[in-house]
């Protein structure tokens, strides 16, 4: 009796014993499972890193939207290790389709087969594509074949190997206009680290995309910017060009009208009408053979335009020289023909009356900046005769120097008649736009005339 109860005793501590193991057993098992588990899971997130750290890499490069579709999908295959990628975009067409742009992978013909669309009124539509566009959410299908993913294309994926399958949105300020979809083999469940990895490649895809765009619109626009100057370019120059010309067909029929007439005054005022209609001519033709259409090199206007004076007024004989010391300075069109004009009245008083009887001497142009650039000061002088005693340009009836005196008012400048022994003529004024608006010599030439009535 006293052996049973002891064999009794320890049957009963075998038996726990056994249990024992058996629960240490399926502990340790679970453990296990658990660390495989995780082990598999920061796997699959340390890939999905490479997968994003190589898709922003790329995105940094990226200059062609086609291009960089492919390789973000050939990243997702060869760094993700799914065995199909392929990005689409949603259309906003009758059907709602979705078009494939981009693929990379075993494709055997699938993206071709199925017709993808984001209409949740037809089947195809409620799958995991279509939701993702319409929820502008990540849709991480585990098994293509479980009945709540709607997979109507399941039989053409599992004969091409595919197992389960994530659509990410593609997503910008207002809307999800396409998604990536990453195809795998195995039947899995992803983790929420993936996934939230995976979804910032596809916002970094989809800021990468917009950014390609924004590209493409403004070298787009700036190339349209470019044709439209160069044709406006070509019609200011082809403008400047014909004033050129019909100014000096004006000038040439007073030449031929001043060859008519015997009245010597006549023949003095139409050689001065000559002479200024030339000055605003050779403006234009220096704008159009520059190309510059909004400013204009005033010395090299003022030489071109002295020179011109020289060889009408003075023949190669006389014994009277022009001096030319001229700084350089741009001026806008508006400013530049007042400035030519007044050298050109200036210059021609000088010729006409400085030097009467064969008088031999010179012409100086002067043309300096002051105060750092930003006032000009033009200075024509002679050292011919001089002006008459008593000379006052208010009383005196020239047209010349009425002129001269209104168009430096239109400069907002100055106009100072300078002392002898010669004539000293100068004009200060601002480099800058004349705040009282456009010079208009037109205008000027009306009101000596309506004065002159």
């Amino acid at each position: 009796k006293e052996q049973n109860e002891k064999l009794k005793v320890t049957q009963q501590e075998a038996s726990r014993l056994l249990e024992l193991a058996e629960r240490s057993r399926g502990a340790l098992l679970s453990i296990l499972e658990d660390e495989q588990q995780t082990s598999k899971a920061l796997a699959r997130s340390n890939r999905a890193l490479k997968m994003l750290s190589s898709c922003n890499e790329a995105l940094i490069w990226a200059t062609d939207e086609p291009a960089l579709l492919k390789q973000i999908c050939q990243i997702a295959v060869e760094l993700g290790g799914h065995k199909m990628a392929w990005v689409g975009y949603a259309q906003d067409d009758a059907r709602r389709t979705i078009v494939p742009m981009g693929q990379w992978g075993d494709d055997l013909g699938y993206l071709a087969q199925v017709d993808f669309t984001w209409d949740p009124g037809v089947p195809m539509g409620q799958g995991p594509a279509g939701r993702c566009i319409r929820e502008g959410e990540a849709m991480v299908c585990g098994d293509i074949t479980d009945p709540m993913w709607h997979f109507q294309s399941g039989e053409a994926a599992l004969l091409r190997g595919y197992r389960s399958v994530v659509s990410l949105p593609l997503r910008d300020k207002n809307r999800t206009f396409g998604l990536i979809c990453l195809y795998s083999t195995e039947v899995d469940v992803i983790g929420e680290a993936e996934v939230r990895l995976l979804q910032e490649l596809a916002d970094d895809l989809a800021f990468g995309i917009g950014a390609i765009r924004a590209r493409v619109v403004k070298e787009r626009f700036e190339a349209e910017l470019v044709a439209s100057l160069g044709e406006k370019e070509a019609l200011l120059k082809e403008v400047h060009h014909r004033v050129k010309n019909n100014l000096q067909v004006i000038a040439s029929l007073l030449r031929l009208e001043g060859r008519r007439i015997d009245h010597p005054i006549t023949q003095s005022v139409l050689r001065e009408m000559q002479g200024r209609i030339q000055s605003m001519a050779l403006l234009h033709e220096t704008l159009y053979r520059s190309g510059n259409f909004a400013t204009v090199d005033l010395a090299a206007y003022l030489t071109q335009l002295a020179q011109q004076l020289f060889r009408s007024l003075t023949s190669p004989a006389a014994g009277v020289r022009l001096v030319l010391d001229l700084e350089p300075a741009r001026l806008e069109i508006e400013q530049a023909i007042p400035c030519g004009l007044i050298a050109n009245e200036l210059a021609s008083n000088s010729l006409k009356h400085g030097f009467p009887d064969g008088k031999t001497g010179e012409v100086r142009i002067q043309l300096r900046a002051e105060d750092e650039g930003r006032q000009l000061r033009l200075t024509v002088s002679d050292t011919g005769i001089g002006l008459p005693p008593n000379f006052d340009p208010g009383h005196k009836r020239s047209l010349g120097l009425q002129l001269v005196s209104d168009l430096a008012r239109q400069l907002q400048g100055e106009f100072h008649i300078g002392p002898g022994p010669g004539a000293v003529f100068e004009v200060n004024f601002l480099k800058s736009r004349p705040r009282t608006g456009e010079i208009n010599y037109a205008t000027l030439v009306a009101k000596k005339a309506t004065e002159a009535e």
